[in-house]
């Protein structure tokens, strides 16, 4: 009889779950746009689309290009979990998407890609952390020579300000010039170089006056959570 019961309480335990998962608000599937990265979206919402953010992430295991394929998907995944993507894409009704290398940006390939699930018009935001700054730049230089139709509505350079590459200046500049958005935060080892490079963008860039305060990766969570409201990160 207490056999029974035990195999009747797992079951239930185990129904629970699933029915839990089925209803979830997001799906994190690593297998559609599995040469970039894994997709956080709403899966039981199928006839609305959801705003879009593409997300860059920094260097895995001290590399800017991860293989295609199971280490690319896992560098993916650990963002997602870092940065608790999953909480964010739900708080806030948006789709993310994470990229499994700082190398990737959105390409001609990825673009039409995305054109199929959020129409041929959709816009996007476009965050990258760290040495994400690399796919960032190859998705504005993308933008800027016609490859895809449009730049990302928005940017948020989180504690990215690493390049001192002219072109990549120009890039950001010619994006600020044409109307684009931009908010960020920087720590005290990116300085100097958003002084001296990026700086006279007009980016809003929170931690030029209190950089100590800011936190390489810590503050990836708790400043999104704010630019998504459109909000100054003030810690």
């Amino acid at each position: 009889m207490k056999i029974c019961f035990f195999f009747l309480l797992l079951f239930a335990l185990l129904n629970i779950k699933n029915i839990a998962n089925a209803n979830s608000p997001v799906r994190v599937d690593c297998a559609r746009f599995a040469q970039f990265g894994c997709h956080v979206f709403h899966p039981h919402d199928k006839e609305t689309t959801h705003p879009l953010l593409v997300f860059i992430r920094g260097l895995y295991n001290g590399s800017s290009t991860v293989p295609a394929g199971t280490s690319r998907q896992t560098a993916a995944r650990k963002a997602i979990s870092a940065f608790a993507f999953e909480k964010l894409a739900t708080k806030y009704n948006i789709d993310i998407l994470v990229s499994g290398s700082s190398h990737l940006g959105v390409d001609e390939e990825l673009y039409a890609k995305l054109q199929e699930i959020y129409g041929t018009d959709f816009s996007y935001f476009l965050a990258a952390h760290s040495g994400g700054y690399i796919g960032l730049f190859s998705t504005l230089e993308a933008a800027q020579a016609g490859r895809i139709e449009n730049p990302p509505s928005k940017l948020f350079m989180l504690d990215n300000f690493y390049s001192t590459i002219p072109h990549n200046h120009s890039l950001f500049g010619n994006y600020m010039q044409q109307g684009g958005a931009c908010q960020g935060y920087l720590t005290t080892h990116n300085l100097a170089r958003y002084q001296t490079f990026y700086k006279k963008y007009n980016c809003q860039v929170d931690g030029e006056n209190n950089s100590a305060q800011y936190n390489h990766s810590g503050s990836v969570n708790p400043c999104l959570d704010l630019y998504l409201q459109s909000k100054p990160c003030h810690l």
